[in-house]
Formats: C-alpha cells, structure tokens, sequence
C-alpha cells in the first residue's frame, strides 16, 4: 500500500484560491475517488484556513498575518499537533488503498524554503510518498498583482509600491535556493514547477493544470465548480478604496462579488474598463532581465526546456503604455450612483 501527500506549495497571485476553492467544492467527489482535502481546519473561510495552516506549520513565529487572521491562529497556538492529528485520522477513516492527501497553502513555499524547514513539515507524514507542486508568475506580472491586491485589502498607494518594487522584486532571488532544496528533500522527480501564464496552462485554466499534474484530472468533476478567481478592475479597486478611506472601514474586507456586479452593471451602461500597466515597459523590461538567468535555469533544470520558463514577450523600452492617471470625480459619482441604487446586492 502506497499513500501520498500532495503539497500545493503556492506561490502567491498564482490562482491558489481558484484551486482551494475547488478542491473544497468538490471534498466529496474527491473522496469516492482515495482522495482526502481535510476538513479538520480551523476557519469556516476557506482561503483563511490555508493561510492558517501554513502559520501553524511554520517553525518560527516571525512571519506577519492579517490582525484577523492571526485572531483566530492565535486560539490554536500549542495546537499545531492536535490539528495535524486530526487531519491524519480524516485521512485514515478513509478506507481504501494508495489514497492521496492534498494540503494547499500559498505560503508553503515561502515559509518552507530550506531543507532544514522541509525537514520539520515531512516528518509528520513519514508513511506518505510525497509530490509537490510550485507555480511561478513573473516578476513584473507577480508585482502588478500584489499592487492592486494591496489597494484591495490594505492602506497603501501605489506611489509606495513604486518605491519598493525593487525590495519586493528581489524576493525572486530566493526561488532557486528554495527549489533546490525541495529537489534534496523529495527527489528532483517529485518537483512540479510550472509557470503561471495562461498560455502555458493546461486549457489556459490553473485548476485544469492543477489536476493533470497532481494526477486528478480523470476523475468527472461538476462543471459548476470550474471558477476562477475573477479580477476587479482597477477603477474599482480605487473606488472602493476611498470609500475604505472615507468611512474608516476596516482594511481586510473587500467586497469582491458586490465590485464585480457593479462592474458588470457599468459595463451594461457603456463604461469602459482599461487594462493598466502599474509600472512602465522601460521599469517591467529592467526587472525581467535581472532576473532573466533565474528564470532560464529554472527552465532548464525543473523543466528541461531551452527556450525559457516564461513565454511572454519581454516588453521593449518604447513600448505603448497606458498610464493609469486615477479616478476622476465624475467616475467616482457615476460608480457611487450605480453602488446605491441597490440593485447589484447579492
């Protein structure tokens, strides 16, 4: 008998919610099939209980949650075996032979970059074949998403993300050190790196990707679980954003399914929503050459293609773009016109 853990190690702004939410939508399903996504978690959010278990995972405390979700952590502290326990005896009352258990965190890879930490994590399923699966999202396009996230959820500017686009953007220094060391821990073999670009999934969607490579793709699944994490406009990130600020509200809640019924409410009235470029092509193109070797390597050496890991055109230092230059007052009253008629409320 042969049982094997499945680790979805992230990373962020690599569709990990679109994949969490389907594999909780679909715990059933999995479960006729030897397949266990645990419900012995903590948070009734299910994008909470992943952040959650990589926290309780962690071997150090020094990494820095959301006041809310580290409200919740915090009632579990000292508990991490317990929970660990809890989702092996879910695993175990499954009874059926070469079971899979799946644990997803976009933090994974973070949190666990060394082999000493890998280490840590395995020893708690020492029964378990292990394969791990990475997703990667350029540097340019990773920092462009980790903006408007910060103008979703926090009080920041992009003046600022500006400014430290070059601290946040040398994060990618660390990928490779973390890749070997997950190559020592579980073999070479059992390294899934794959990249985060629409064109190189598999049918263009990250959960259909997810599955052929964690080797859950035969199974019939319902179609209606099949849904990506849809993109707020970034007019509307804004929009929302100076409500936030107008009205003190907290931070960490974004209305997502509100924002995106006014978006399509505003598209039915004529208003057009631009795709914008946070960083200039000159700013994306000297960020992507820096870390170019990276990237070629890892191609080489996690997927043994020579002609690199991202297929997307490096922008040239003339390139068009279209500079988001914030919303003006009439947008901002044609928005807050639409949100108080009532009518997109779920």
């Amino acid at each position: 008998m042969s049982n094997e853990l499945i680790l979805h190690l992230g990373t962020p702004k690599t569709g990990t919610t679109s994949i969490q939410r389907f594999l909780s939508s679909n715990k059933k399903m999995l479960r006729t099939n030897g397949i266990v996504y645990p419900e012995s978690l903590i948070d009734n959010s299910h994008h909470t209980e992943s952040l959650i278990l990589a926290r309780l995972f962690k071997p150090d405390q020094s990494f820095d949650w959301s006041s809310r979700i580290n409200e919740v952590a915090e009632k579990y502290r000292g508990k991490e075996i317990e929970i660990i326990e809890n989702i092996k005896a879910e695993f175990d009352s499954l009874k059926m032979e070469n079971k899979k258990l799946i644990l997803s965190a976009e933090t994974f890879f973070k949190l666990f970059n060394t082999e000493h930490k890998i280490k840590m994590l395995l020893k708690f399923f020492p029964d378990f074949k292990i394969k791990a699966i990475v997703y990667l999202r350029r540097v340019d396009r990773q920092l462009e998403s980790a903006a408007k996230q910060g103008l979703k959820q926090r009080k920041i500017s992009f003046n600022y993300l500006r400014k430290r686009k070059k601290n946040i953007a040398r994060q990618q220094y660390m990928i490779l050190p973390a890749l070997e060391s997950w190559s020592t821990c579980i073999g070479k073999e059992n390294l899934v790196v794959r990249p985060f670009e629409y064109e190189q999934l598999e049918s263009s969607d990250v959960v259909m990707d997810f599955l052929k490579h964690a080797g859950l793709n035969e199974i019939k699944y319902h179609k209606d679980s099949f849904q990506l994490n849809s993109s707020v406009p970034i007019e509307l990130l804004e929009f929302f954003h100076s409500i936030k600020v107008r009205y003190h509200l907290d931070y960490t809640f974004f209305p997502q399914k509100i924002a995106l019924s006014l978006c399509e409410r505003l598209k039915e009235k004529g208003y057009s929503f631009h795709s914008y470029s946070i960083f200039s092509p000159k700013v994306r193109r000297r960020l992507i050459l820096e870390f170019q070797s990276i990237y070629n390597r890892i191609a080489q050496e996690y997927t043994s293609d020579d002609n690199g890991f991202f297929k997307e055109p490096i922008p040239k230092r003339n390139e068009k773009w279209k500079v988001y230059n914030r919303l003006k007052r009439k947008d901002i009253e044609s928005f807050l016109s639409e949100l108080l008629k009532g009518e997109i409320f779920p």
